[in-house]
């Protein structure tokens, strides 16, 4: 059983069986619906229990009349939800909004995503859809981290030899201190920095005086850049690398950064499972909420769960 990644250059030539987004504070949640026209036979909009602050009732609005089926759940209620939608609607080909999705919600999708394939033995396409947000100067809040972890039990991942070194790949955003204090924590014997590069130059100043120190400590060479509308290339550089790392080290992966990054990591941990594990580090719900606006730039990448009858 494999996930597939590929290059998607649009969203509107194809129905889906399903299409699930959400609803929260963010103005750009609703950024996708109303970019694209999109066909599909089921439409849910997922919320949050908390959080109900900034755009969340325009939002929750917005999906209702538009008469999407709308559902506001807790983190804990999400994993069962997912399988219990996939699982009453069958689809072969569903659309995922992810801009406003937490990076856990993120992981507990692929994962759904996956299994469900696999149980069923069956094909699933899963066309990804991210709103890269407008830039905005980083925030001088620093709550307190509250979850140190693995981003779901199902991708903890489980080394053959534990006694290998720790080997971790950090996807980089503009969050000060977060990357490199994660890795200290960890004490990884190699750092692999993946840095995006998007549509705004500021994004990615800010993200280098953010990570300077990282960056410095971690040396040019192992610092790998790549494109927020070029996916699959992304994910060509983490699935080399992972390859060339597990014989050597116990992989470890941090999805800082965009949220598309969060979704290609876990694709490749499950591509490599059991060996590789893929951490969050946060604040849950002691997170400041940020207004993030679209930018009108859509990164979107296709991942096919192929079933082994069905690898090519």
């Amino acid at each position: 059983m494999t996930i597939l990644v590929s290059n998607l250059k649009s969203i509107e030539d194809d129905s889906y069986d399903l299409f699930i987004s959400s609803y929260g504070y963010e103005s750009r949640c609703t950024a996708v619906v109303e970019k694209f026209k999109i066909t599909a036979s089921k439409k849910v909009a997922l919320g949050f229990n908390f959080g109900h602050v900034l755009g969340h009732a325009k939002s929750k609005v917005f999906y209702k009349d538009a008469q999407w089926e709308l559902t506001e759940l807790s983190d804990d209620r999400f994993d069962a939800y997912i399988e219990h939608l996939l699982a009453e609607s069958r689809p072969t080909k569903i659309l995922i909004d992810i801009s406003s999705f937490s990076r856990l919600r993120i992981a507990k999708l692929v994962w759904a995503a996956y299994n469900f394939s696999k149980i069923n033995s069956s094909q699933l396409e899963v066309d990804v859809a991210y709103s890269v947000a407008r830039y905005t100067a980083p925030s001088s809040d620093f709550p307190p981290i509250t979850n140190v972890g693995p981003i779901t039990l199902s991708l903890a991942g489980w080394p053959s030899d534990p006694s290998k070194p720790i080997s971790c790949l950090i996807g980089l955003g503009y969050d000060e201190g977060r990357a490199i204090g994660a890795a200290e924590y960890l004490e990884a014997a190699q750092l692999w920095l993946f840095r995006p590069i998007g549509f705004d130059k500021r994004f990615l100043a800010s993200l280098n005086k953010a990570n300077k120190t990282l960056i410095e400590k971690t040396g040019a060479s192992r610092v790998m850049d790549y494109r927020l509308d070029d996916p699959v290339s992304a994910y060509m550089q983490i699935h080399s690398l992972l390859w060339g790392l597990k014989s050597e080290t116990r992989p470890l992966m941090l999805p800082f950064g965009p949220k598309i990054f969060t979704a290609i990591t876990c694709a490749a941990a499950i591509n490599f499972f059991p060996d590789i594990s893929v951490w969050r580090v946060s604040s849950g719900e002691l997170e400041s909420p940020v207004d993030r606006v679209a930018s009108g730039e859509t990164a979107l990448a296709r991942f096919s769960c192929q079933p082994p009858q069905s690898q090519s």
